[in-house]
């Protein structure tokens, strides 16, 4: 697949299937895009190992389908995906609240897992060991694997900023007064962090 038929096949499939709208996720996508095919060599230059591995990456990845829903939906039952012949990758609302290079780092690694195939199958075995060893999600295989592709790309994760996201402070602001309870359910569930 060539560099801009993969733009054009993954941005039209993903809108027309209306999963996929403006936003900053939409605007991470072409701006990760757009540092995906920038040749920064002169002209007669040979490409360097850096851009030679974007550009493979391009033109060897599956169709994706990119489904980045609005905040609004609180949920959604579905039959299943849009375009069976295409990976699905999900991006949260979430996202609209993180910062722009944090973004674009999601969209990178979850297009390598795309094109290292790690969607077609699970290192169950992988996941255990990270867990029994204390390491979490982010120390399985395939996320370490997935990481040094990211960073080999220009995309390296992002620092983590001390303290809690955006959210999480929209979140503290909302529940202060609200009770025990009320911060204990949330602090479960968005893993958060009370000032």
């Amino acid at each position: 697949m060539l560099k801009q038929d993969f733009l054009n096949d993954t941005i039209r499939r993903s809108v027309d299937s209306g999963l996929f709208a403006r936003g900053k996720r939409f605007e991470a996508f072409l701006k990760w895009w757009e540092e995906m095919v920038r040749y920064e060599g002169e002209e007669d230059e040979a490409p360097d190992s850096r851009h030679n591995l974007r550009l493979q990456i391009l033109q060897e990845i599956e169709p994706v389908i990119l489904w980045a829903p609005p905040l609004s939906y609180s949920g959604l039952a579905t039959t299943g995906r849009a375009d069976k012949d295409a990976a699905m990758i999900y991006l949260s609302p979430m996202l609209e609240f993180e910062p722009m290079p944090s973004v674009i780092h999601t969209i990178c690694h979850e297009f390598c897992h795309i094109y290292l195939k790690h969607h077609r199958h699970i290192d169950v075995d992988g996941a255990k060991a990270a867990v029994e060893a204390g390491l979490g999600h982010g120390g399985t295989p395939h996320e370490l694997e997935v990481e040094s592709l990211c960073t080999k790309l220009g995309f390296p994760k992002a620092a983590k900023a001390e303290g809690n996201s955006y959210l999480a402070t929209i979140v503290n602001a909302y529940v202060k007064g609200k009770g025990n309870r009320a911060r204990k359910m949330l602090s479960d569930t968005l893993q958060l962090k009370w000032e």
